[in-house]
């Protein structure tokens, strides 16, 4: 290296590609732990120039020795406080983490990109720290943690970060057996694996007491035919339908399954039907269904189980 500098023309290389192929070197001689190189490179080939990479190449992988390097000899020729943090969160990389936390904190528009590493990492420390502390928001945490299975932080988010509405993919914890955080989800009515039947006969086989009785008027709610199916032939428990049930975007099998087998239970219970559905609200009013409401797109009946008049069944 000092050979080929040695042989250089200033006048003939373009002073940018000179400056790029220096942080580039730089780069490559922290990433590797090379403090003899960047010495050189820093102090002897071009001492008066700017770090871009050598700070953050160092902590990704990290070389605690030259970051202490750097810092004390060249902290105003690098950049400290910005995103350093995440290679070293990323790669897990502790003792580096905790060293920038001491004495280079990110700044404020850096902390969001600091926070997604923490949370796709593991690091609950990091992140319980930038949202205490700094108020950093969750909401791309969370996603970054439940894709990189870190569930024990996607449970802290989803129970401290005061999300509205979170989407979880239940098929993440399912797959990976993350049993303890599918309870946690169930047990806090946190998302649903809806329609996801496989979801639905994983939670059934594998937890002690089965689905929730509530599973039941979930699927119910989102109109998943194949799910009240799998749950009405799986679960022992009876089920209890709440007065406030509200059936959206339901289909007349479903419909007519349900008063078949649950008609004594669906009493309060709404069922929305689209208005240009012809047959769907003629078969509503004849089993006595009362019409609650109409809209342009949707007409909602009222289950009174005392009134119905069902169909006799061959």
């Amino acid at each position: 290296m000092q050979y080929v500098a040695a042989r250089e023309d200033p006048d003939e290389m373009d002073p940018f590609y000179r400056r790029w192929l220096f942080n580039k070197t730089t780069e490559m001689a922290a990433a590797r732990g090379d403090l003899k190189s960047l010495r050189w490179l820093v102090e002897s080939y071009l001492p008066d120039e700017f770090l871009t990479k050598a700070v953050a190449a160092a902590a990704a992988n990290g070389h605690m020795s030259v970051l202490e390097w750097l810092f004390e000899r060249h902290h105003d020729r690098g950049y400290w406080g910005n995103t350093e943090m995440c290679g070293a969160l990323t790669n897990g990389h502790v003792k580096v983490v905790e060293w920038l936390r001491t004495h280079a904190a990110p700044r404020a528009e850096c902390m969001t990109e600091v926070m997604d590493a923490a949370a796709g990492a593991g690091f609950l420390d990091i992140v319980t720290w930038l949202y205490d502390e700094h108020k950093v928001s969750v909401r791309s945490a969370l996603a970054n943690a439940m894709s990189n299975r870190q569930w024990e932080t996607s449970q802290w988010i989803l129970e401290h970060g005061e999300l509205l509405m979170p989407w979880i993919n239940w098929d993440q914890p399912a797959k990976d057996g993350a049993l303890s955080f599918l309870k946690f989800l169930y047990a806090h009515s946190i998302g649903s694996p809806g329609g996801h039947l496989h979801v639905v006969r994983w939670l059934q086989k594998n937890r002690r007491e089965g689905c929730t009785a509530i599973a039941m008027t979930r699927a119910l709610m989102r109109a998943h035919f194949d799910v009240v199916l799998f749950l009405h032939a799986n679960r022992l428990e009876d089920f209890s339908f709440l007065g406030t049930t509200f059936v959206r975007h339901s289909c007349i099998e479903l419909a007519q399954w349900l008063l078949c087998h649950y008609a004594d239970k669906l009493d309060g219970c709404e069922f929305e039907v689209p208005t240009s559905n012809w047959r769907f609200n003629e078969w509503c009013a004849k089993v006595n269904l009362h019409r609650a409401r109409e809209y342009d797109a949707s007409t909602w009946w009222v289950c009174e189980s005392a009134v119905l008049q069902l169909e006799e069944q061959p």
